[in-house]
């Protein structure tokens, strides 16, 4: 939420929250566009966050006392501990890992960024002259090129045909299509599309190269579309959500009076989803409730912390005797 992560279970299958309990505390954007997203589970055990690109002063609620300085950078909350601890970078909506534990995330701007180094690595030597552990492995800014299907009006007339509202990014994990599996796909709702990348080695980093000529994975024609959010599903299926709104950008980016004679949230009660399959595929057929309780990005099946891989992963940083860890690696 703007000012809080919260923790909301369903214990009866009723798909509501039976219980709800605040996590995380302090936060206080400047505006919508600046606040915590994107939790994702890490091969580390923890939860990453995007931070939102404005400096912040956080804690766990259970503990007030043990306020964070989070300076503009992406963190992790660990649950066995509640420990925060920032960790480099600056995402703002939208951040997924890949099966390596590479970790994704973008701004309005940067399409694909990616966090290179630890940021424990970088504080080791203050000396050394380091002073971020992420880049941009796809061309940022102004640089960037899309190509929806219809003109798309922006707030600002020099960001037509780039990137303005990168947010989402989802890694494909799924079996279903295994030529898209680690490929990156990035929603620009205000192009209404999504632009899919294929990553691979760059020395010590990554680089992130657009997949089509002149074209987009996914875009549409209907300018209340707005693509803002990329997963995998459990069936191994592609699912994007479309807020489906008349207008995407903030209201504060326009002119006062364009704001005073417009419905700047007209569409908040739409929405809806896309699945995307290979043609042919059977239709999806409902599960029994409860069998899936992971976060698809995790890639670790159906249920994440049983799998015996990512246990043994989870003790290593306890083991101190040298033959316990031969067996594992």
């Amino acid at each position: 939420t703007r000012s809080q992560v919260l923790f909301l279970k369903d214990t009866n299958g009723d798909g509501k929250a039976d219980e709800i309990k605040p996590l995380i505390k302090g936060f206080n954007p400047r505006h919508a566009q600046l606040q915590v997203s994107a939790p994702r589970w890490g091969l580390d055990g923890c939860v990453h966050f995007n931070n939102g690109l404005d400096a912040k002063e956080i804690y766990p609620a259970d503990a007030p006392k043990d306020v964070v300085n989070v300076p503009g950078s992406n963190f992790k909350w660990d649950p066995r501990t509640d420990k925060i601890t920032p960790t480099g970078g600056k995402g703002q909506y939208g951040g997924a890992f890949d099966d390596w534990g590479h970790h994704f995330y973008c701004s309005n701007r940067n399409p694909l960024m990616f966090t290179v180094m630890p940021y424990e690595a970088m504080l080791r030597n203050p000396h050394a002259g380091i002073t971020q552990v992420h880049e941009d492995i796809a061309t940022p800014g102004a640089a960037t090129r899309v190509y929806p299907l219809q003109i798309t009006h922006t707030t600002a007339d020099a960001h037509a045909g780039t990137n303005t509202a990168c947010s989402g990014l989802g890694v494909y994990r799924g079996d279903l299509m295994p030529e898209l599996r680690n490929n990156v796909f990035v929603p620009d709702p205000t192009g209404q599309l999504v632009t899919r990348y294929i990553v691979e080695p760059n020395g010590a980093s990554l680089k992130a190269t657009r997949v089509g000529d002149r074209t987009e994975f996914f875009r549409s024609a209907d300018e209340w579309c707005r693509p803002v959010n990329f997963t995998t599903g459990p069936d191994g299926a592609i699912y994007i959500c479309d807020i489906y709104r008349r207008w995407i950008d903030h209201a504060r980016f326009f002119p006062e009076e364009f704001v005073k004679t417009h419905d700047m949230r007209q569409g908040e009660n739409e929405g809806r989803i896309w699945r995307v399959v290979p043609k042919g595929t059977k239709k999806l057929v409902a599960k029994v409730p409860g069998k899936y309780h992971a976060i698809p990005e995790t890639g670790w099946g159906n249920v994440p912390a049983e799998h015996p891989d990512r246990a043994l992963f989870l003790k290593v940083p306890g083991i101190s005797d040298a033959g316990e860890l031969a067996t594992i690696l």
